[in-house]
């Protein structure tokens, strides 16, 4: 099977369809960093550029995979345009190449605003994730089941602490930041810090109260949260690495996608 990663970021997808026994061939971002991240973890061809620069050059790929940037679409950013240069690059390349398979992944802002073919709205934390992180994926591989039951915090990353918080995001009409480690958590997203502590933080709107001992997750329990492996690596900056991460697919949920895949193409000949 040959995979096409676009937008391939930290390797989230690529990470859920190696755990699958599928194999990336090529992987293309903008962002250096990441594409040295690709390479510390994943044994592919990677490109840093645009994504644009090289459609002409893209063909006979089994399985298409991607995540065009969100940042525009985010209801987090305050200046959001709704561009959707890559989300159409993106859209030309499955439709010019034509793979077996498909899947792109983006945030809940694009749902509405963008109709190409089947997409799902999926909540992480009902696929093995313990984040309540709701995403969109498009994709014409068959719809993986729920779990029964789901992950806690303490589940992925087993801790002393009470409670985890995500300082970035001021939640005024939630009172209490913190939320059990029993629990799921807040999306990890690219920019706000996240911490454990044994107290729990009040809202600015309540009565602030920030001020009390924490202890900010390492880039380990960061990427953990993700589903990431214990041993994977990642290059750059500490910021640059959160980065990578806040803007990964969850390894649970990109894995349960590609599970979703016929196993006679799965496992036929040529993969």
């Amino acid at each position: 099977m040959k995979v096409l990663s676009l937008y391939c970021g930290a390797g989230g997808l690529d990470q859920g369809l190696k755990e699958v026994g599928i194999k990336t061939t090529l992987a293309i971002d903008l962002d250096k960093n990441a594409c040295e991240t690709m390479k510390l973890n994943h044994d592919c061809e990677v490109i840093n550029g645009k994504v644009s620069d090289y459609e002409s050059t893209f063909e006979d790929f089994d399985i298409i995979i991607g995540g065009p940037p969100c940042q525009t679409f985010s209801y987090n950013n305050p200046n959001r345009k709704n561009d959707f240069t890559e989300v159409n690059t993106f859209i030309r390349i499955v439709e010019k190449v034509k793979p077996k398979f498909y899947l792109m992944e983006n945030v809940m802002a694009l749902f509405k605003l963008l109709t190409w073919n089947k997409k799902y709205k999926i909540d992480c934390s009902h696929y093995g994730n313990p984040q309540n992180r709701k995403r969109v994926f498009w994709t014409d591989i068959p719809m993986p089941r729920q779990d029964i039951e789901l992950k806690s915090v303490n589940d992925i990353i087993p801790t002393d602490f009470k409670y985890i918080f995500k300082a970035g995001n001021t939640h005024q009409n939630r009172k209490v930041r913190t939320k059990i480690v029993n629990g799921q958590c807040d999306t990890v997203t690219a920019s706000d810090k996240m911490y454990w502590t044994n107290h729990q933080i009040i809202s600015e709107k309540y009565g602030f109260n920030f001020d009390v001992p924490k202890q900010e997750l390492t880039i380990s329990e960061y990427a953990q949260l993700q589903g990431f492996p214990k041993d994977y690596k990642f290059s750059g900056s500490l910021s640059a690495q959160r980065k990578q991460i806040g803007n990964a697919v969850p390894i649970q949920v990109s894995k349960k996608w590609f599970n979703s895949i016929p196993l006679v193409t799965v496992r036929g000949k040529g993969n």
